[in-house]
């Protein structure tokens, strides 16, 4: 079983899908296959065999739910060779070295974390071109954590193969490995939105731009999805606490 660490809006389900040689469906501009889903969820989730809704599986809080779910898959001759992926950073892994391989998708470059945030912005935040003042604020705090998150620089573990996300998006990392380019493409044709070539707002471009690192109340998670405030607790918590040691430079 091998594994990829990959951060949310950087194309996990379209990696599985090249790495694992497959063409799944898409869902508009995403990729639905179950490599993508199971690792996400336990054993009770309906990925994995049952209809009963959970939540995400969120480390270091469900620690033992992830040992128990990865050393059932490990297990099973179905996930052999074959890649999964999850919303983890590799530093937080408690059994890296129970998989056959381990990648980490990097958002190193501003290039990549624009890339990131384009694909959130158009996803789920705002959904048109032209920003609207409903949504400014959660634009704003979108892109303090996705510009500033340092959860996903390069792994210096020997056992982990970084891999930059705007070469994921560029094609390098498929050219240089022998990828399906046609699927590839595809997915690029379906989010054309984070590409160069696509015109954005100004006003959205000003604002990413522009704005410095705040600290965020976790408590916002609350108000802005409450189904995955766990989730997002997690991450705004990792980055005050970055901040705080000076990890992130305001």
């Amino acid at each position: 079983m091998k594994i990829i660490c990959v951060a949310s809006y950087c194309a996990g389900g379209l990696m599985c899908d090249l790495l694992n040689e497959r063409r799944s469906p898409f869902t508009a501009s995403i990729v639905q296959t179950r490599f993508n889903h199971v690792l996400k969820s336990p054993l009770t989730n309906r990925w994995n065999g049952n209809n009963e809704e959970v939540p995400y599986l969120i480390l270091p809080i469900h620690e033992k739910q992830w040992l128990d779910l990865t050393t059932n898959l490990i297990s099973k001759e179905w996930t052999q060779g074959n890649w999964f992926a999850h919303h983890q950073p590799v530093s937080i892994i408690p059994n890296i070295e129970d998989f056959e391989e381990v990648i980490h998708v990097t958002v190193t470059t501003m290039k990549s974390r624009w890339l990131r945030f384009l694909r959130h912005y158009w996803l789920e935040v705002n959904r048109q071109k032209m920003i609207q003042d409903h949504a400014l604020d959660t634009v704003k705090d979108m892109i303090n954590i996705i510009k500033y998150d340092p959860s996903w620089l390069p792994s210096e573990d020997e056992r982990v193969t970084n891999v930059e996300f705007e070469d994921i998006v560029s094609g390098v990392w498929s050219k240089n490995n022998k990828h399906d380019l046609g699927h590839l493409n595809n997915w690029k044709k379906k989010n054309n939105f984070i590409l160069d070539d696509f015109e954005q707002d100004a006003k959205l471009i000003e604002l990413w731009e522009t704005q410095e690192y705040y600290r965020i109340d976790p408590s916002w998670a609350d108000v802005r999805n409450p189904q995955h405030e766990i989730w997002e607790k997690q991450t705004i918590k990792r980055m005050n606490d970055y901040y705080e040691s000076g990890q992130i430079n305001a």
